[in-house]
């Protein structure tokens, strides 16, 4: 699919964007895999257990799609499909 908000990073190959599941935590590392495709990610902990916050929210973009904006779309096309249709007016420009 083609959206500005689907990146390398969250295409899934069986689903729109990937649905990770957290598998094993540790001090250093998180390790998480795809719900949908069985993809693995590992979110290297900075020394204060931290993890590069830009990357992670980009891999989880599924986790943070909203009605409004510039997520709608996807928001509909993932959660509520039943309702694509009556509320393309939310992302489509109307000059």
């Amino acid at each position: 699919m083609n959206h500005p908000l689907i990146t390398p990073l969250n295409d899934c190959k069986r689903g729109i964007l990937h649905d990770f599941k957290l598998t094993a935590e540790y001090p250093s590392v998180k390790f998480e895999e795809c719900r949908e495709c069985g993809e693995k990610q590992k979110w290297n902990k900075d020394e204060d257990g931290r993890i590069d916050n830009a990357k992670y929210l980009e891999a989880h973009r599924r986790d943070f799609l909203q009605r409004e904006g510039p997520s709608a779309k996807l928001f509909y096309m993932i959660y509520q499909p039943e309702n694509y249709d009556a509320n393309k007016h939310k992302w489509i420009l109307h000059l």
